[in-house]
């Protein structure tokens, strides 16, 4: 039953009731020594083909350059897709959302204030509220900015109506992270929130490791599945993509009279966070 309510809602083209999403981390494996690891123009014709081939609704995109490059990517796939790509702003590479033409989106900036800026696709429900898909890179080296990047979100997305779809590179395979890690209370403030839709998928990364991620709230879902798509890099890339196709249903409803409570992290700081801004069109933004 699942399976054949999944498909059904999966069918509609022009609706966030079914999505689905890719993640992938379109950058180079990191040898150090200065070599470039982040994503390369000679890449992009390959990257085109395989969003062109599996046609998400929304990708998510880690690891470019700046905005001109993903200019460059989207001119190769001819229309098919519009995109965003985050600020860059005291880092050197750059999250990008893209979403298929034809589906009603807002591209948005995600700026959280103490950590690198991200970016989100806002997709409309059947009921009204809007589905928030945000390309996440979490950063490579340092837990205490991972889970302050976490904190972050959940901060930003207190604001929002409709569910989190979290979609990237977490630097972070559950499989590796013991109760006396320093990503632990990381990656269970996630999943107590959102479900590890590719739990079974399978490793996204060269080395064997589970690191790209698509967390979805289970209230909100009536299905998922998702599959790590093989041979799809080239050359130096490490990362395959990940394509998580979601079923959304509207969660149980408050009791009369209540409002539902924003979503809070345990210990993260209450303090404002700056509202989604609507991107003015389907250009990308200028590099930072």
């Amino acid at each position: 039953m699942t399976a054949l309510l999944l498909a059904g809602l999966l069918a509609l083209p022009a609706s966030a009731a079914g999505l689905k999403v890719m993640s992938w981390n379109i950058g180079q494996v990191y040898l150090g020594g200065g070599r470039e690891s982040r994503a390369d123009d000679r890449d992009l014709p390959r990257v085109a083909s395989v969003l062109m081939k599996e046609r998400p609704d929304v990708a998510a995109l880690q690891e470019l350059q700046d905005a001109s490059q993903l200019d460059r990517l989207l001119a190769l796939m001819k229309g098919a897709y519009r995109g965003l790509a985050a600020e860059r702003s005291g880092v050197d590479r750059v999250t990008a959302v893209l979403v298929r033409a034809g589906l009603s989106a807002e591209l948005v900036p995600v700026s959280l204030g103490r950590t690198r800026p991200l970016v989100a696709a806002l997709l409309p429900l059947p009921e009204g509220p809007k589905v928030a898909v945000v390309s996440l890179h979490l950063d490579a080296f340092d837990p205490a900015k991972r889970l302050q990047a976490v904190e972050d979100i959940f901060a930003w997305a207190g604001g929002l109506r409709g569910p989190l779809v979290l979609a990237g590179d977490f630097n972070l395979d559950p499989s590796q992270i013991p109760s006396d890690q320093p990503d632990h209370p990381t990656w269970r403030i996630l999943v107590e929130r959102l479900d590890d839709v590719g739990s079974s998928a399978g490793p996204t990364q060269v080395f064997g490791l589970r690191l790209d991620h698509v967390l979805a709230p289970s209230a909100w879902l009536s299905g998922s599945k998702a599959r790590v798509i093989p041979d799809a890099r080239m050359r130096w890339m490490d990362h395959l993509p990940l394509s998580a196709e979601l079923a959304f249903r509207a969660p149980p409803s408050p009791p009369a009279g209540s409002a539902p409570p924003a979503p809070q992290v345990p210990g993260a700081p209450r303090r404002a966070v700056a509202a989604p801004r609507r991107d003015p069109g389907t250009r990308t933004a200028s590099g930072r």
